[in-house]
């Protein structure tokens, strides 16, 4: 539940999202965040589309250093003071379970919210960088990798 009373699904990445965010000294996470968390979950399933489309956390990180710089962070922030953006709520409430189930939200499932929105945001801008865009797409259109469409997870054709 949020502050204003509305269910956001739970994703299991976002312990990862925060870490990755309070490391880097935000206050918030954002899709950024998501995407490197995403990468970081070597296990999950939309690693595989990712890793087709060509895209690492090594060269995520490289293209967020050249597109957002440094700042004027002063180091790490506890962890549990890094809130979650509305945007990546939104996100994470997008990419919910299609079957109106409760269960939690598969990082596939929330990579493609996370193209399918059509709002600006540094992942996406990130992925564009790096020319991944329709690799990815690609990946997740690919005839040899079908979606089970119970748990949201990749499976072999």
């Amino acid at each position: 539940m949020t502050a204003r009373g509305s269910h956001v699904p739970f994703w299991p990445g976002m312990p990862t999202a925060r870490a990755i965010a309070a490391d880097a000294g935000a206050h918030g996470v954002g899709t950024q965040h998501v995407l490197l968390a995403l990468l970081r979950r070597r296990a999950a399933d939309a690693v595989a589309v990712l890793d087709a489309g060509g895209v690492d956390e090594g060269a995520v990180a490289a293209a967020l250093g050249a597109v957002a710089g440094t700042g004027c962070r002063t180091g790490a922030v506890p962890t549990e003071r890094v809130t979650v953006s509305p945007r990546v709520l939104a996100l994470v409430r997008a990419a919910g379970r299609p079957d109106g189930g409760t269960g939690p939200v598969s990082d596939l499932q929330l990579l493609r919210a996370l193209l399918a929105d059509n709002e600006p945001s540094l992942a996406r801008l990130l992925l564009s960088s790096l020319g991944a865009l329709r690799r990815i797409d690609r990946a997740l259109q690919d005839a040899t990798v079908r979606v089970d469409d119970t748990s949201g997870g990749l499976v072999d054709a």
